[in-house]
């Protein structure tokens, strides 16, 4: 069963850079990168800076407090592949981004 939340407008998620939105106590880092949308777990795992603050080069967010860096496609850590973040399903209905909590992409 699928557990929609809608984190906003894609209109509202910078072109290149990152946005965090907190919805049912979870936050969520959300990305535009050539128009795409990805949306990973808010909160690096390695000590839980936001992720969204980050820098956006190559496909790829680091972290802002120590480096880390995270695949925007599949939530892959680069530097500790023991320690994805999760990389939430994306839908774009009527200029909104929904992310379904219950369910991860591939």
């Amino acid at each position: 069963m699928s557990n929609l939340i809608s984190l906003g407008a894609v209109a509202d998620v910078p072109e290149g850079r990152g946005l965090t939105v907190r919805r049912e106590g979870k936050a969520f880092a959300v990305f535009k990168l050539d128009g795409e949308i990805h949306v990973l777990n808010g909160e690096c795992p390695h000590r839980g800076a936001a992720l969204a603050e980050g820098c956006v080069e190559n496909g790829r967010v680091f972290c802002p407090l120590h480096g880390w860096e995270f695949e925007l496609r599949t939530g892959e850590c680069v530097t500790n592949p023991a320690k994805p973040v999760r990389n939430y399903l994306v839908t774009i209905a009527d200029g909104q981004v929904w992310v379904d909590a219950a369910a991860e992409t591939v």
